[in-house]
């Protein structure tokens, strides 16, 4: 699993509210993720060339 540096979605909560523009932010890139995710790994059950 990656480590990146930064602040985690827990602490930028406990400093507050989010506002609008940084949870689409938040929720853009964790989706993001996920479909990379479910991508890869459908690729790797269906026996499908690895191309990431």
């Amino acid at each position: 699993m990656a480590h990146y540096e930064g602040e985690t979605l827990k602490e930028r909560i406990e400093r507050g509210t989010l506002g609008l523009d940084d949870a689409v932010d938040i929720a853009g890139a964790t989706l993001g993720q996920l479909i990379h995710t479910t991508a890869i790994t459908l690729t790797r059950v269906s026996g499908a060339p690895n191309r990431q």
